[in-house]
């Protein structure tokens, strides 16, 4: 490992965030994101009516590639 690089720890949460607006087509990117990788992606949130398409809906662990966020707007 080189100097400044850092091993992931299996117990801390690691992966990227899909951050979007809502209703930009977060839910398609993550089931392509899936179907390619044949890894899960993860959600902040635990909407259950996802869990069908998204069964790791609602994990945010080191199992997962990549998490779902929304990213709203200032009002």
């Amino acid at each position: 490992m080189e100097e400044g690089q850092e091993a992931v720890v299996k117990d801390r949460a690691s992966g990227a965030v899909l951050a979007s607006f809502p209703g930009s087509g977060n839910t398609w990117s993550r089931m392509l994101l899936e179907y390619a990788s044949g890894r899960y992606t993860g959600s902040i949130y635990n909407d259950i009516t996802l869990m069908p398409v998204l069964p790791a809906e609602g994990v945010r662990t080191h199992e997962v590639i990549a998490w779902k966020a929304h990213v709203f707007p200032s009002q």
